[in-house]
């Protein structure tokens, strides 16, 4: 997924800039309904993740997922956003 040039750099505290993100994929008239924010270390930087659970205009309810470094969100897809429920693995990486 290509990211629109407005998004990067950013300058806000990471959080609220992966929400502000997230906001800006959500169909119109959609709600978000809560975010759990989730942290690794991966080297020697972060990991930011926002799983949020959101209404669509339709009722139905679906989730999100939101990655970005400390490093800030490089060109690269590092940025995802899906709208099917992610599938979590207990295994660790690397």
């Amino acid at each position: 997924m290509r990211m629109p040039e407005q998004l990067k750099p950013h300058h806000q505290p990471l959080d609220a800039f992966l929400l502000d993100v997230l906001r800006r994929h959500l169909p119109p008239g959609s709600n978000l309904l809560h975010a759990n924010h989730l942290r690794k270390t991966v080297g020697d930087q972060m990991t930011y993740q926002v799983r949020a659970d959101i209404r669509l205009p339709t009722g139905k309810e679906q989730t999100g997922l939101l990655a970005a470094t400390t490093t800030g969100i490089p060109e690269s897809a590092d940025l995802r956003v899906s709208w099917t429920p992610p599938i979590w693995s207990r295994q660790a990486e690397g």
